[in-house]
């Protein structure tokens, strides 16, 4: 069977299609339909993804890797403490995660997949993507453009096509565009494209400077708490004009 992913920087999506054609999105063990791009990884090696490892975090702080996806071509170690995670085995946990879960709903094996990437990331960044999913069974179809992705859903929702779009693509930790030709829902043509690191983690930290103004260094236990707050106060500040946020 093949799955589509679109590994965010904040969030993980993956869907397949049923033998009806229509769409089925994967839930993960928590009964949602997106898992957080978070990862926390023992001493011992054990890795949990998504509210799992969030919730690991608030014990061992020091195994939680979030915020990754800017560093993917670097083979940056993402822990402290002698363990080790790079970019690239912190894709391939996630993809680890996300197959487990289609298994789990569909029953069926997962042996293939398209994926989205960043409209701004060199052939070495894709390499890295292509590589993680490949050490997990997972053979990549194709790697398209996460504005693409999110053109081509709209296309097909509106039945709208022979048209030429710009699509902006605002992330966790990407922001992208891309101008393409939609001919059909299977021909497309990106005219130009390109991206930049700015993103909601940017947003994050701009809160996070306003609430920890003064208040000194913070230990890992609490600066662990306070990103899941601001990350909650974000999302709330999309339907509400303020959002109170209480140190731990």
């Amino acid at each position: 069977m093949t799955i589509s992913i679109d590994a965010g920087g904040g969030r993980l999506k993956v869907a397949t299609k049923r033998s009806s054609g229509e769409i089925q999105v994967i839930k993960n063990d928590d009964g949602e339909d997106t898992t957080p791009s978070v990862l926390h990884i023992s001493r011992s090696g054990d890795v949990l993804c998504g509210n799992a490892a969030i919730s690991q975090g608030y014990i061992d702080p020091d195994g939680v890797v979030r915020e990754f996806k800017r560093l993917v071509g670097t083979g940056t170690n993402l822990l402290p403490g002698g363990r080790t995670c790079t970019p690239k085995d912190a894709y391939g946990h996630c993809f680890a995660a996300l197959k487990a879960d289609c298994e789990r709903e569909t029953g069926v094996k997962i042996s293939a997949a398209v994926i989205t990437f960043p409209a701004g990331w060199n052939d070495k960044q894709k390499a890295v993507v292509l590589e993680a999913a490949k050490e997990q069974g997972i053979h990549t179809i194709e790697l398209i453009e996460e504005p693409v992705a999110a053109a081509l859903l709209s296309s097909l929702k509106k039945g709208s096509f022979d048209t030429t779009l710009a699509v902006l693509d605002l992330g966790h930790q990407t922001f992208d565009i891309c101008v393409l030709r939609m001919r059909d829902p299977v021909t497309w043509e990106v005219l130009a494209s390109d991206g930049t690191n700015v993103g909601g983690s940017d947003f994050n930290c701009a809160i996070k400077g306003i609430v920890t103004a003064g208040a000194g260094t913070l230990d890992r236990e609490t600066e662990h708490d306070l990103n899941e707050r601001v990350e909650l106060a974000k999302r709330r500040l999309g339907k509400q004009m303020q959002v109170p946020i209480v140190l731990p």
